[in-house]
């Protein structure tokens, strides 16, 4: 993320998946890994809702410096 914030040609970046993958797998392949920000039962995983927090927190600061 700090490579996104720090290139001026990039205005955004996201996390490519909100939801795990079903615990049964996918339909098309069978991927059920740990890739969303929740669960499968829409619970926060805790590292990512505290990492993206970090982030968002000094997100301005650290493309822009102290403007006033």
């Amino acid at each position: 993320m700090n490579t996104a914030i720090d290139n001026p040609y990039i205005i955004g970046a996201h996390w490519f998946q909100y939801i795990d993958s079903p615990l049964t797998g996918r339909a098309h392949d069978g991927e059920n890994y740990n890739v969303g920000f929740v669960t499968i039962t829409d619970i926060p995983f805790p590292h990512m809702v505290s990492a993206a927090k970090d982030i968002h927190t000094k997100l301005y600061r650290r493309r822009y410096g102290d403007i006033q």
